[in-house]
């Protein structure tokens, strides 16, 4: 199906994206008949318009094409494409040794500008300068590569999109244990909280409104007392995973494992330092896991497998040349002390990102829960023995306009789950505690698949954390008017 320009309404970035970002496209490999700019219709108003006034200074007739990410349409009908030569096996030998294989029929076809003949393929970098003199955010350009010839256009861009997600590392899937039982969630796992606040109505890519708002889950007893056990180990580095020394709370975060460095990123009310783990701590924890851990990652994954991929979130991909590069880690540990200061923040929105970044490049800058975007989510544990109520150190969650909000305490085989732009801060341990509060904080990314079979599945919820069929969540900070207003 085609979409008329006209009919296309978008939220428009301002900013555009900084050279690195911008990828000339290569001379084609396939020959068109009939020259054109291909572009789906994820992009925006100015977008449309800035193509076609380049279009028009042309001295060839190039078409600009704008297709839906369903439409079915290949080169061959569009331009004409075919090619007279041989195969080329080393670029489908490139396609087959991509790190990440995902499934990326269930989001959108990205922000690629398919530039089909001599003519369009030669704009390279021209067409990113217009971009950018119109104060523009970029786009992805390519040329179609003959293993694209019997695809639909659709799933063209989404073959250039994969391999742009591959090359700058935009996901990560959670490793998972090899060991039998270990994805099994426990027999006593339950959820104990499902609530929804910070309810707004925000901007759609489509240009129209959508009603949102932001999840927090609590589980319980999704993992065992012996990996609980190994966590403490681990981070507070007390012998090697084959010790047998119980782990002692009281002790303070080993410093070749942790610093004092600013982890909390508030309105810059205080510059007090905490505990966080160490930068090369967090990439050994990303690329080597220990086991406990990929029990639990295990866990999750199945818990999700019906309707998410999860990621590790790759924080560079979130950062550009246009704004303060971005504080960010796929981990974070936190040992919060008595007598600490902890800011309201909230860890990521997409719509906040750098328009210059691979991320906003490839999805654009979108409101958390987008459909077929990607979801921003953050889980947390507790993995201390004991934390009695008289120590305090809540996590606590806010629904700014109203208010109020929730608390969850430290508990033992506790997993934590919420949107990253849902508000929330750590609260300090009581004098009473005199010792620190550990935690472990996941950055993920939730990719949600596509309902293959709508009248099946109609009850899948693909952008949420709550699923169905644990029930109705609590509505917190959702105002009910006690009395109707006269007349």
């Amino acid at each position: 199906m085609f979409l008329p320009v006209s009919s296309i309404h978008r939220v428009i970035w301002t900013l555009a994206p900084p050279p690195r970002c911008r990828k000339a496209a290569k001379a084609a490999a396939v020959n068109h008949d009939r020259p054109a700019l291909i572009v789906n219709d994820a992009l925006y108003p100015e977008d449309y318009d800035t193509l076609k006034a380049i279009l028009s200074e042309l001295d060839e007739p190039v078409a600009l094409h704008i297709i839906d990410d369903q439409s079915e349409v290949t080169l061959a009908e569009l331009t004409g494409a075919k090619t007279d030569e041989e195969e080329d096996h080393d670029d489908h030998q490139m396609v087959a040794n991509l790190r990440v294989d995902l499934d990326f029929t269930h989001l959108s076809c990205g922000r690629v500008v398919l530039c089909c003949g001599d003519t369009p393929a030669a704009l390279g970098s021209s067409l990113s300068d217009a971009f950018i003199r119109q104060g523009l955010p970029g786009v992805i350009v390519a040329s179609p590569k003959q293993r694209h010839l019997g695809l639909s256009v659709p799933s063209i861009m989404r073959d250039i999109s994969r391999t742009y997600a591959d090359v700058h590392g935009l996901y990560n899937p959670l490793k998972t244990t090899a060991t039998h039982g270990g994805s099994s969630v426990p027999p006593h796992a339950h959820v104990s909280l499902m609530a929804v606040m910070d309810e707004a109505n925000v901007p759609t890519v489509g240009g129209s409104y959508r009603q949102d708002a932001s999840s927090l889950v609590v589980l319980d007893n999704l993992y065992t007392e012996d990996e609980r056990m190994s966590i403490m180990r681990w981070l507070t580095g007390q012998g090697d995973q084959s010790s047998k020394r119980i782990p002692s709370d009281e002790d303070l975060p080993d410093p070749l494992k942790w610093d004092l460095t600013t982890s909390d990123y508030g309105d810059g009310v205080t510059s007090q330092q905490q505990w966080g783990l160490r930068e090369h701590v967090v990439q050994n924890l990303a690329k080597d896991p220990p086991p406990a851990i990929l029990a639990i990652q295990s866990r999750l994954i199945n818990i999700y497998r019906d309707t998410h991929d999860i990621c590790l979130m790759n924080a560079t991909a979130l950062s550009g040349d246009y704004m303060e590069p971005l504080e960010l880690s796929s981990f974070v540990a936190n040992a919060v002390e008595y007598g600490g200061h902890y800011d309201w923040h909230l860890d990521m929105d997409p719509s906040n990102l750098d328009p210059s970044s691979p991320w906003a490049m490839l999805h654009g800058c979108y409101f958390n829960r987008e459909p077929n975007r990607p979801l921003f989510v953050t889980m947390l544990i507790y993995p201390q023995e004991d934390w009695p109520a008289r120590f305090d150190a809540e996590t606590l969650f806010l629904d700014p306009a109203s208010a109020v909000g929730a608390f969850v305490r430290p508990k033992p085989y506790r997993v934590v789950l919420s949107d990253q732009d849902l508000t929330h801060r750590i609260s300090a341990p009581s004098q009473l505690a005199e010792r620190p509060r550990y935690s472990l904080v996941w950055k993920l990314v939730f990719l949600p698949k596509r309902q293959h079979q709508s009248h099946d599945n109609d009850h899948v919820d693909y952008n949420n954390i709550i699923k169905r069929e644990w029930g109705e969540p609590i509505h917190l900070g959702k105002t009910i008017e006690l009395q109707k207003r006269a007349g």
